[in-house]
């Protein structure tokens, strides 16, 4: 029987790094809004990220996928977790940072889509607020185009991850191979799809409401050409 991802997106997660992006997220916090004290994650999956948030900071998040918000909010109690999607969602009150990582805002599927999310955040960001968030670039489809499955040995068998490319689409085929007491294997296979779009795409929807005050790639050294993905540090209006 076809398991659900959750199932075993803890045990495929790297922790630390999960910890190190919620450290990077309040480093630019510290920098650029150093008042804050109100912090949301859009797309929190595991929930691993916020266990880097410092406990100063009051901690909420939200995920379409009802079994992903239940994990955030088994991994990181003290926060306020609600069902919803980045696009479409509501505060009961103004939050000083908003910030989403690990590319979820690529599962935004058209310009509308990342519009109406825009939107969303800024009405619900205090005056001066921060959305930091990173995307990935049409660099990260050509490095997957006819790129090979990669396989990693696991603590419950073995995991296969494959990224196939079709047009400005991602779809990361994930195969998880889960041991059984009879020795054999139950496969559980997975589908996510990402849509990247051009940086001047992003940035052109983004500077209506948002001033750009970062940019720079994983390495957070200057953007390159050869840049797949990159972060932006941006405030309100």
């Amino acid at each position: 029987m076809q398991k659900h991802f959750a199932d075993f997106w803890e045990r495929v997660t790297d922790k630390k790094a999960a910890k190190k992006r919620g450290q990077l997220i309040s480093q630019f916090i510290k920098k650029y809004h150093p008042h804050a004290r109100s912090v949301l994650e859009l797309g929190t999956g595991h929930g691993l990220v916020l266990t880097g948030i410092p406990n100063k900071y009051e901690l909420f998040g939200l995920d379409i996928e009802p079994r992903y918000a239940a994990l955030t909010k088994k991994n990181v109690a003290r926060a306020k977790v609600q069902v919803a999607s980045m696009h479409n969602f509501k505060m009961k009150r103004p939050i000083d940072v908003i910030f989403s990582v690990y590319d979820s805002v690529d599962y935004l599927e058209s310009a509308k889509k990342w519009k109406q999310m825009l939107e969303c955040v800024h009405k619900n960001l205090k005056a001066n607020g921060l959305f930091i968030f990173d995307t990935y670039t049409p660099k990260m489809l050509k490095k997957h185009k006819n790129s090979r499955a990669f396989f990693d040995v696991e603590s419950f068998g073995f995991s296969a991850d494959q990224g196939v490319v079709k047009g400005n689409t991602l779809t990361w085929d994930i195969k998880i191979f889960e041991k059984q007491q009879d020795s054999h294997y139950a496969l559980n296979q997975f589908y996510f799809k990402e849509y990247i779009f051009e940086p001047k795409v992003v940035e052109r929807l983004v500077k209506k409401r948002f001033r750009i005050l970062k940019k720079m790639d994983e390495s957070l050294k200057s953007p390159k050409k050869s840049s797949t993905k990159l972060i932006y540090v941006c405030r309100k209006k």
